[in-house]
């Protein structure tokens, strides 16, 4: 979450300078890609590891393979993040398009941080807590 949040923020920021009237400067442009960079890199290792624990196999495959792959693979990790770092990395080598570009990217990357908030919590199991383990307290 800190990740996409710093990703999401970069994003807004673009929109800042457009709102009153700066050019989105080439500094602003390479914070946006690392932080869209660090979030892909932290949501492909987030599916990679710990596979055979039961609850994030569950929740793993209800992203992957079952109810919400149509959400999370299309629009959280494609054209919430994927999109959006190439349209940044364009931007960084486009002088003129790349208000336009980071101001498309910034929309993207709203949207897919919304639904990977919405979808990560949603399909967040847990195993039950058995009376014995924890003495019927939480």
């Amino acid at each position: 979450f800190v990740l996409s949040s710093a990703a999401t923020s970069a994003g807004v920021r673009s929109f800042f300078f457009l709102a009153v009237g700066k050019a989105v400067t080439p500094g602003v442009v390479f914070l946006q890609i690392i932080f869209v960079a660090l979030l892909l890199i932290s949501i492909v290792w987030h599916l990679s590891t710990k596979k055979g624990d039961v609850a994030k196999g569950e929740s793993l495959a209800w992203l992957l393979r079952d109810r919400y792959r149509g959400l999370f693979v299309g629009l959280v990790i494609t054209a919430g993040t994927v999109v959006p770092l190439v349209l940044s990395l364009i931007a960084a080598a486009s002088d003129g398009a790349r208000g336009a570009l980071m101001a498309i990217s910034a929309v993207l990357l709203l949207i897919g941080g919304y639904y990977l908030r919405l979808l990560t919590l949603r399909v967040g199991i847990y195993p039950p807590v058995r009376q014995g383990d924890s003495g019927g307290r939480y």
